[in-house]
Formats: C-alpha cells, sequence, structure tokens
C-alpha cells in the first residue's frame, strides 16, 4: 500500500541519491584509473594517492548537485540552463582559466581551483571544507525553500 510522500521528503531523497550517485562514479572511477595502473605497470603512483584523488573530487561534485537543487527550488525553469551554466563556467575558469589568460580573482570562482591536492605534506583540505560548507549550505536552504515552493497544477 502507498502513502503520500512529502515535497521535501522527496526532494531530500532526491539529493542523497544524488550525493550517492556522485560517491559511487567517483570511487569506480577510481577502481578503473587503479586496474590501468597495475595492467600497464605504471608504478609512479601508490594504489592510496589514486583512491584520495577520487576522494578529494567529492566537494566540488557536490557543489554541482546542491547549488542547481537551490535553482530549482527558486525558479524551476531555470534549472537546465543554470546547472550547464555552472559547470561550464567552472570549467572554463577553473580548468583552462590559467590558458588563457583569466585573472586569478575570477579562476578562484571555479570550484575546480579549490580542489584539495596532494602533496608532500599531505592534502590541504581547506578549499574543500569550503565547497562541502557551501554545498551544505546550499542543499540546507533548497529543503528549506522547498517546503514553501508551490507546486503548480498539471
Amino acid at each position: 500500500m502507498s502513502q503520500p510522500l512529502g515535497r521535501v521528503r522527496w526532494f531530500a531523497d532526491y539529493l542523497a541519491l544524488g550525493a550517492f550517485t556522485l560517491v559511487a562514479v567517483l570511487l569506480l572511477t577510481a577502481l578503473g584509473a587503479w586496474a590501468s595502473l597495475v595492467a600497464s605497470g605504471d608504478t609512479s603512483s601508490t594504489v592510496g594517492e589514486v583512491w584520495m584523488t577520487a576522494i578529494d573530487q567529492i566537494p566540488a561534485a557536490l557543489i554541482f548537485l546542491s547549488v542547481p537543487a537551490l535553482v530549482f527550488v527558486l525558479w524551476p525553469p531555470a534549472t537546465i540552463p543554470a546547472g550547464w551554466t555552472l559547470l561550464g563556467a567552472a570549467v572554463l575558469l577553473g580548468v583552462f582559466g590559467g590558458l588563457i589568460g583569466v585573472d586569478r580573482s575570477l579562476q578562484d570562482l571555479s570550484p575546480f581551483s579549490h580542489t584539495p591536492v596532494p602533496g608532500p605534506g599531505g592534502t590541504d583540505w581547506t578549499g574543500g571544507f569550503w565547497m562541502l560548507g557551501i554545498a551544505v549550505a546550499a542543499a540546507a536552504a533548497a529543503l528549506a525553500l522547498m517546503r514553501r515552493r508551490e507546486v503548480g497544477s498539471a
């Protein structure tokens, strides 16, 4: 027997599934990278480095889940364009910004420029923690605002 499902619960389940999927994709990518290194005989990276590199991407990936979720609650028709614009701008500024001569202050707007990077003294998670905070705040705001959102009739 089915029960009615509240919109906040539905949306929370949607966000949880999205977060689970992000983590699963990153871990499967790390598994593929590790298998490729083993198959090629490359010993330049350790197994731990491969897994940590995947884990380091989680905060940035959660930004691309939570910010479009907030846009969905505030202005549903803009969700898809906003999501793709966010991703495109982040890649352009964070990944290619240095190559095309974009000012550093603009490059810093991209989550990719703050992804934790392993170094000789360990991984600096300062940027990662900030991104996690932003992602959690955006998701919490989306869930809180979802309670007030009017749902149009079909």
